[in-house]
């Protein structure tokens, strides 16, 4: 990240403080202006998507966290620092979305995200197979799976 407050990297540095004291909405805003930005890289417009889609998971905007995550992606494929944290978000957001659409009893759609959740974690596990945290995140996404299926 580059270390001057030019091109929308203020916002980014408030984004991050605001993420940290748990003001998603207000981090949204900010990384919206910092990812418009047409002087950062792709690399550091990839973190702030990434950032952005953290804060839309925490406000149980799933679709719009997805989104972002795929922006990401799109922005930085090749980055391995982003990586690992990218694929882990994406799988643990569709989890979410998984349990939301379960609450709702829409149990068919929601065993096809908890698919998808099923697939970015072993893409997580692929990037590091030691990481604990990805293989927790596999054990609780297969109980819901094996729980609906057949639903």
């Amino acid at each position: 990240m580059s270390s001057g407050l030019f091109g929308g990297y203020q916002e980014y540095q408030q984004m991050v403080e605001l993420l940290n004291q748990r003001r998603w909405a207000e981090a949204v805003k900010k990384g919206q202006i910092f990812v418009n930005s047409p002087l950062v890289s792709s690399r550091d417009r990839a973190q702030g998507f990434y950032l952005m889609g953290i804060c839309y998971n925490e406000l149980g905007q799933y679709a719009e966290a997805e989104k972002m995550y795929e922006k990401a992606a799109q922005s930085d494929s090749d980055n391995p620092e982003i990586s690992l944290a990218l694929w882990y978000s994406r799988a643990y957001n569709q989890k979410e979305l998984g349990r939301s659409l379960q609450a709702d009893k829409k149990m068919a759609e929601s065993l096809i995200h908890f698919q998808l959740a099923m697939n970015y974690a072993l893409k997580a596990r692929d990037i590091d197979p030691s990481d604990g945290d990805t293989h927790k995140l596999i054990a609780v996404i297969q109980q819901y799976i094996y729980r609906l299926w057949p639903f």
